[in-house]
């Protein structure tokens, strides 16, 4: 049994972007539901990154406004 070298793909460079767009014009409902999602996405990790640091920020706030009556 002979083993062969991998195929090299016949897609070039250049022509990504023509064979995207037209993927995207094809099927336009399709891509902006996937625009939607992306931006739902990145809006939540956004939305979950602001929740923890102001939640953070209270909880040292708390702690410190303890700390006097805590330790003497």
């Amino acid at each position: 049994m002979t083993t062969s070298a991998p195929l090299r793909s016949r897609v070039r460079a250049g022509d990504l972007l023509p064979v995207g767009t037209v993927g995207l014009r094809s099927r336009p409902v399709r891509a902006a539901l996937s625009m939607l999602g992306v931006a739902i996405g990145i809006a939540a990790v956004v939305a979950v990154l602001g929740i923890t640091r102001s939640s953070q920020a209270d909880l040292l706030a708390r702690i410190d406004r303890l700390a006097p009556t805590c330790w003497p």
